[in-house]
């Protein structure tokens, strides 16, 4: 009787509440973890409709829908049209490593929740869409100890999260990323090879020297797509707030990838 107060109490932790899943009139055979996600459209939106995350392997871990494990629904707060994120993921794919994003209509209990956008988890299966591999090792740009910096990056920003060069010692980036996945025993290294010459090398020979350690080109679609759409947390914006790297071992470079462009 208490699942919706349950949802508000564990936001923001690990725990989700299992749930049955019915999905275009099929039951799923297994409990799903059911939780709300997002940080604005929890605490600025007034709604009973917050954004809604839904994992299919919380007790089975084969279990998927068309070969995803993860369900992100995003109730659209402060965009009416339900098509800003459609538009922007659909469109800069064309270009640049992004998430695919589709329609979802919801209800919890019963309750007709409406309308949400489903965005693609960025994981494994989504590096196996875009890269030969997904071998490499995989970073979300972020405070991890969740608070910010006022300068540089602003309120809500992480202030050195920008491939800014932090120096030599590996263990001060891991308060601005978190490492998701990785098949190799010294990953840390591989930002540090970007940064270092994006702060310390002569201008002149930049160019040719980052792009051994970083795609370039790739980098610079990247840039123009989140510029572009004014992306607000992007590289650009709030000092590096919720991006990804990744660190391609076919290539041994790095490539950022945009991530929550709601």
């Amino acid at each position: 009787d208490d699942w919706y107060d349950q949802l508000l109490d564990t936001h923001g932790t690990e725990l989700a509440i299992p749930a049955r899943l019915v999905y275009n009139g099929d039951t799923l055979p297994a409990d799903v973890g059911v939780y709300f996600r997002g940080h604005s459209s929890f605490f600025a939106n007034d709604s009973i409709k917050k954004s809604v995350g839904i994992t299919l392997d919380y007790i089975d871990s084969l279990q998927n829908i068309d070969g995803s494990k993860t369900l992100n629904l995003n109730c659209s707060f402060r965009d009416t049209t339900f098509m800003h994120e459609a538009i922007y993921e659909n469109l800069i794919q064309k270009y640049i490593p992004a998430l695919s994003v589709n329609y979802v209509h919801l209800y919890l209990n019963d309750l007709d929740f409406g309308l949400y956008t489903n965005v693609q988890q960025l994981d494994k299966i989504y590096l196996k869409d875009w890269f030969i591999t997904n071998d490499g090792s995989l970073w979300r740009a972020e405070r991890t100890d969740g608070a910010t910096d006022a300068d540089p990056g602003g309120a809500n920003g992480t202030g050195f999260s920008t491939l800014n060069y932090l120096g030599m010692d590996t263990s001060v980036y891991k308060n601005y990323y978190t490492l998701k996945e990785t098949s190799i025993s010294h990953p840390w290294e591989d930002i540090i090879d970007v940064c270092d010459p994006l702060e310390n090398m002569p201008a002149d020979v930049l160019e040719d020297t980052i792009n051994k350690y970083l795609d370039l080109d790739r980098t610079l679609w990247y840039m123009a797509a989140e510029i572009l759409f004014t992306d607000e947390d992007s590289y650009v914006h709030k000092g590096g707030m919720d991006y990804f790297l990744y660190w391609e071992p076919e290539t041994d470079r790095l490539v950022p990838l945009e991530y929550d462009g709601n």
